[in-house]
């Protein structure tokens, strides 16, 4: 369906941007709509990775090892061991210490978001080292609580990835 010209001059754009997200502020400014694809060129532009990942998708070698591994997903019947809080014997390093593990790479205090911030301040709580939150918040703000990464402990932490000594 062709529309006329004149009808697209007379309303504000609604574009998909796909790549390099700079064009996305001036088609808001201008009243525009704009939704954001980020997307990359394979092998970050390399043309040497680019083929190699290329031969990959189509080596038949690859394709049977991702489909025995799917079945192996679907197939899998997970159980319940266990339920243990994390400083007694799981993971030894917490006990006695004040760390908190969190979801993603290594990040201070000043850098985490809003909700990780929340969390954070709630652990502590949960732990009993502070008595209110702005106590709780000052303590992470000094650094009187170190931080570490679900990843190195085999963890993975709800939500904002906060897991604490005491929690089951």
């Amino acid at each position: 369906m062709k529309m006329p010209a004149n009808s697209l001059l007379n309303q504000a754009p609604s574009v998909l941007n796909i790549g390099i997200d700079g064009f996305n502020d001036s088609i808001s400014h201008n009243g525009g709509q704009v939704d954001h694809l980020g997307w990359r060129p394979p092998g970050n532009a390399d043309p040497v990775l680019a083929w190699n990942l290329a031969r990959l998708m189509d080596d038949p070698r690859i394709a049977a090892a991702n489909q025995e591994v799917t079945q192996r997903i679907i197939n899998a019947r997970p159980m319940w061991e266990d339920v243990a809080l994390r400083a007694d014997g799981v993971w030894s390093e917490m006990k006695g210490a004040r760390l908190l593990l969190h979801a993603g790479p290594p990040v201070a205090w000043d850098a985490m978001c809003g909700p990780m911030h929340g969390a954070m301040i709630g652990a502590v709580l949960y732990e009993g080292w502070a008595q209110t939150a702005e106590q709780a918040e000052k303590m992470l703000q000094r650094g009187e609580i170190a931080f570490g990464q679900c990843h190195d402990f085999q963890a993975v932490g709800p939500m904002t990835g906060i897991i604490s000594p005491s929690m089951p």
